[in-house]
């Protein structure tokens, strides 16, 4: 039963930048213990990996002498598509594994009892640790009514992640070309991407997904002053929100998010919770990653190391967790932390 989760989670895997906030979804279907279709949830709003699997059983495949084999508990609610448990009791499957239960209320164990209802063997909790961190996000965001925060940044060999004004033009980036591709994988996994006011008006990013396949996530701001420069490309497409203690409107696109200056980052997190952003990758500056550290509101952080060495800058944020993972990525080291 393990190695056909497994497939089910290699499988789930290939619509981390297309689902959110539905979670990552494969499905296999076992025949005389072989696998004789597979299906994964491949866009938001399209089919679910059960019905994609069920539709591509040939038809000398007998359902009902076949095993279904899925990630994550089969939905029992209407939402974008029709119950996926329905399905399943439709075509008669003998036997249904599941890796983890869905943490959403609206399923929660639903799809299961359903399953056994109609006399279906339920078989769950198959490579759960492991289905339950492919879908952490999700995870999080159902359990904790918080969104998941991933940080990123690029330090140089002495500490530093940024220029200061008067050296702004001077030198190259940080990380090397190889890093690019790896942080814009990271933009395409998480439906919000955050930076501060002083790195928008510096930098002026674009904060889109260009070096992979995958949708551009939404903008948020932090600028407690509202200082956001007018002119910045960001600012030109897509939906961008900006959290400040002065101002709450819309315009064009552009949401203005009047925050407590006491209460700021809870009233932010909870603000985003109520909207539905499942996950946020900062990616900068140095104040607002340290702010967040020190709250202790982050789950995870790439911190890409350069050998590059600048002598001077400003220093980049301090984190006191163990590294659970390093990558090479051509001469940069990124070092990868969760907050257990």
């Amino acid at each position: 039963m393990q190695a056909y989760m497994s497939q089910c989670i290699e499988l789930a895997k290939r619509g981390s930048a297309f689902v959110a906030p539905n979670p990552m979804v494969g499905c296999i279907v076992v025949y005389n213990e072989k696998v004789v279709s597979e299906g994964h949830h491949e866009f938001f709003g399209g089919p679910h990996a059960e019905v994609v699997a069920i539709n591509s059983l040939t038809k000398d495949i007998d359902p009902r002498q076949s095993e279904l084999y899925v990630n994550l508990e089969p939905c029992a609610h209407h939402g974008k598509t029709p119950p996926c448990a329905d399905l399943i009791i439709e075509k008669g499957f003998k036997k249904v594994v599941i890796g983890s239960l869905d943490p959403n209320p609206e399923v929660a164990g639903k799809g299961a009892d359903k399953l056994r209802a109609a006399g279906i063997e339920v078989v769950i909790n198959i490579l759960q640790k492991e289905c339950e961190h492919l879908n952490r996000k999700f995870y999080f965001f159902h359990t904790n009514k918080l969104p998941y925060i991933c940080l990123k940044w690029a330090e140089t060999k002495d500490g530093f992640i940024g220029r200061h004004i008067a050296d702004l033009y001077s030198g190259k980036q940080i990380s090397g070309e190889e890093s690019k591709e790896f942080v814009h994988q990271l933009r395409a996994e998480h439906m919000a991407l955050m930076i501060g006011a002083r790195t928008a008006n510096l930098d002026n990013p674009k904060l889109t997904v260009r070096h992979v396949k995958g949708r551009d996530p939404l903008k948020l701001i932090v600028s407690r002053n509202n200082t956001v420069e007018s002119s910045l490309r960001l600012l030109k497409e897509g939906q961008t929100w900006i959290f400040n203690t002065l101002s709450a409107e819309e315009v064009n696109g552009l949401r203005f998010v009047k925050l407590n200056r006491h209460t700021f980052l809870e009233e932010m997190l909870e603000y985003l919770h109520k909207q539905g952003v499942q996950s946020v990758l900062v990616e900068g500056g140095s104040q607002l990653a340290q702010s967040l550290i020190d709250h202790g509101y982050w789950n995870e952080c790439y911190r890409i190391c350069s050998p590059l060495e600048w002598k001077k800058g400003v220093p980049a944020p301090e984190i006191k967790a163990r590294e659970t993972e390093i990558i090479e990525l051509g001469s940069d080291k990124v070092l990868h932390y969760l907050n257990r």
